[in-house]
């Protein structure tokens, strides 16, 4: 059997691996089939578009569509951490009569010192959150985002924040 690309695109993007497989109904001649109600791990999907599971008794089958009644469920939520090195820019006022076109970039202990500053300014950017709504501050900055609906689909909220080792400080 073959199966189009774009729809085996559309498969994997829609039941990501880790999602939850329940058993319907199996409808291939298998001699000893997975029971009504198993549950499961999708493990991949491939080329020719069978899931296959790691079922939770431990046996492992493959499912096909047209064949196989199923379920999918996605995978839980994951919370992810990300730190990167930050970078402070900044433009300096030229005698109050307006600001440089040159770009100045702080050393680390420089940005550690305006720690504060910046923190506040990541707080004055979730402030504007509260006022807009429930689901505006539930997602945070992915409320602003106007990226692919790819990332948009699949991050479901987006807060900064930073935190300054004391290395830097010292």
């Amino acid at each position: 059997m073959s199966i189009q690309k774009e729809w085996l695109d559309f498969l994997r993007e829609q039941y990501p691996v880790g999602s939850r497989i329940k058993l319907r109904e199996m409808g291939s001649d298998d001699p000893c089939p997975i029971q009504p109600g198993a549950t499961g791990t999708l493990q991949y999907i491939d080329d020719v578009g069978t899931f296959f599971v790691a079922w939770d008794n431990g046996r492992g089958l493959g499912l096909v569509i047209g064949q196989d009644s199923f379920t999918v469920s996605p995978p839980p939520l994951q919370a992810l951490k990300l730190y990167m090195p930050l970078t402070v820019g900044y433009y300096v006022n030229e005698d109050g009569c307006g600001w440089s076109d040159e770009e100045y970039t702080m050393s680390a202990s420089e940005a550690a010192g305006c720690a504060p500053q910046i923190i506040n300014a990541l707080r004055s950017e979730h402030r504007w959150l509260e006022n807009a709504g429930p689901e505006e501050m539930e997602r945070g900055l992915m409320a602003c985002f106007d990226g692919p609906d790819s990332v948009d689909q699949k991050v479901q909220s987006w807060m900064s924040s930073v935190s300054i080792p004391t290395s830097v400080i010292s």
